[in-house]
């Protein structure tokens, strides 16, 4: 990661980076940071400023009697990173002996919390033997205090799209409105996937346009970006899946179940929906409902096609509605009279269609279909999605392939 999109990666963290400096400026000398896999925990440890530390991972290396020995004759902060793999009493032990005489700072990273009570829900990560090592466990995280990474946290859509400003070469209004669409949309905020999408997006050449992008256009863009992020972000978020697979078979089953756009298992066990939650492969969209962080992710594990961004459906007589799906948000606009001829027409039209070509099939004058189009586009301007009714310049008008969001949405 270099240039702008390192830039950009400090500042979605700057915050909890800054209250943990706070904290050791403060004269703490313990802190747990907790956080799912690939949601930054390694990101912030390396830019965190304390005097002289030194990074470990117990993935890399376990925590045995020569590690101790090296770490307590360690001048400055320790960064203990990855303590919940294959944590156990022998472990505990050490690390509870590292603490008892070690005067600088030490700050530990895991995905799993600190909170008892919660890793004891009926087995919680069932592939771990928590019901041994819980004691261990809490004897050492309870010294710490907590700092918990929420990427999905109030505003977060809207911090995304700084982020995207921040990075791409154009400050055209209407390519920032796209690129954030798709950047959302893709990674659905998801750390690591976000900051793979800001750097291939930082990369983009500036070129002059004379017109605005058509929603094909977009959709081209889209299945570019989703292509770069199969071979950089996925591939490294697969090995998170297969964590996921070992540490609890349930999660990782009902993870593949959003994926398909299942409904939930009506049997979840609060274990498996606190495994999966703290996995970071899941969030929650406005509605709280649980989905896959991001479309590429959900491609993955789907092994399918999304749905139509753009769905219309008729729900009686002379009525419909149009729905829009893009970044977890859907929105649905209610259709009457006009407004629905119109739309039934671009539905069953294969080309864009001019607003002659609109007079002739729906019958209508062409200051009632010019009002049913504003109509439309505002009721979904209020809900803060734009470029549904797209007008393809020296064609005329279609339903669009790629839905932008406004500004009005990533506040909500």
């Amino acid at each position: 990661m270099q240039g702008k999109t390192q830039q950009g990666a400090r500042i979605f963290f700057h915050e909890l980076i800054g209250l943990i400096e706070h904290y050791f400026a403060g004269r703490g000398l313990r802190a747990h940071l907790m956080g799912g896999r690939g949601t930054g925990k390694s990101f912030i440890l390396s830019r965190l400023k304390l005097k002289n530390p030194r990074v470990v991972s117990f993935r890399d290396r376990k925590l045995d009697e020569a590690l101790s020995r090296e770490l307590r004759s360690h001048q400055g902060a320790l960064f203990l990173d990855d303590v919940d793999e294959d944590f156990n009493a022998e472990m505990n032990e050490l690390l509870l002996a590292l603490l008892s005489e070690f005067q600088y700072p030490v700050i530990i990273a895991s995905t799993l919390r600190s909170d008892l009570a919660a890793l004891q829900e009926k087995g919680a990560f069932e592939g771990l033997s928590w019901t041994l090592e819980t004691d261990s466990w809490s004897s050492s995280t309870s010294q710490f205090e907590p700092f918990e990474i929420e990427p999905w946290e109030s505003g977060w859509a809207s911090r995304v799209a700084r982020l995207v400003a921040d990075v791409l070469p154009s400050k055209d209004a209407g390519e920032l409105a796209g690129y954030t669409t798709i950047v959302l949309d893709l990674t659905g905020g998801h750390p690591l996937m976000l900051n793979e999408a800001l750097d291939a997006i930082g990369h983009t050449p500036r070129v002059a346009r004379h017109h605005e992008r058509t929603s094909i256009n977009w959709r081209q863009e889209h299945a570019k970006l989703e292509e770069q992020l199969f071979g950089s972000g996925l591939r490294k978020l697969r090995k998170f899946v297969a964590w996921l697979d070992a540490v609890s078979p349930s999660a990782g089953e009902e993870l593949r179940r959003l994926a398909r756009g299942e409904e939930p298992h009506v049997h979840r066990s609060a274990a498996t929906r606190r495994a999966l939650g703290d996995s970071g492969l899941v969030c929650r969209t406005p509605e709280q409902k649980m989905v896959v962080a991001g479309e590429a992710l959900r491609h993955f594990l789907a092994a399918n096609m999304a749905p139509p961004p753009v769905v219309v459906r008729q729900t009686g007589p002379g009525g419909g509605e149009i729905c829009v799906s893009i970044a977890n948000s859907t929105v649905a606009v209610p259709l009457r009279r006009g407004a629905w001829k119109l739309v039934e027409a671009l539905q069953n039209s294969e080309n864009p269609m001019t607003i002659e070509a609109l007079m002739r099939k729906t019958k209508l004058q062409e200051g009632a279909l010019r009002s049913a189009i504003q109509r439309i586009r505002s009721d979904f301007d209020d809900c803060g999605v734009s470029n549904v009714i797209e007008n393809v310049w020296g064609e005329g008008y279609r339903l669009s392939l790629m839905p932008l969001l406004t500004p009005r949405a990533l506040e909500q």
